[in-house]
């Protein structure tokens, strides 16, 4: 039971000590895996899963793991359950933008990409629209 992936969350949620969770508030690896591999923590392609999957080894502890879908936009799109933050305000005034060179900058984008210190400003640079860089 402490290792069963869609239970972990709820457990460390509810504190049962017989799983050892009690001290770690709420903040677990769902996939026991993810302490055997840290590098995944900063594969830029595997982001959507360490901060959902791997928050403790990948010390995301600040980053909550998914609820229930958000609520509608008022257009029938709930964009898949998730309403992405608002874009980052443009760096330096200026008004148009490279494309980005990544198709993940939008999703990685949810997860707070552009405004997070943990990303370099060169790992940004491939996505200079969605993170408003001139």
């Amino acid at each position: 039971m402490c290792l069963d992936v869609e239970l972990r969350q709820k457990i460390a949620d509810y504190c049962p000590a017989k799983c050892g969770m009690c001290l770690m508030n709420g903040c677990i690896d769902v996939e026991p895996s993810c302490p055997l591999d840290s590098k995944i923590c900063s594969d830029i392609r595997m982001q959507d899963f360490v901060n959902t999957n791997c928050r403790r080894t990948c010390n995301r502890c600040d980053i909550q793991p998914p609820t229930d879908p958000a609520p509608n936009d008022g257009n029938n799109n709930n964009n898949g359950g998730i309403v992405p933050p608002p874009p980052p305000p443009p760096v330096g005034g200026c008004t148009s933008y490279k494309p980005d060179t990544s198709p993940h900058c939008v999703k990685w984008n949810q997860n707070n990409f552009c405004a997070s210190t943990f990303y370099t400003s060169e790992q940004k640079k491939q996505c200079t629209t969605t993170c408003k860089i001139c």
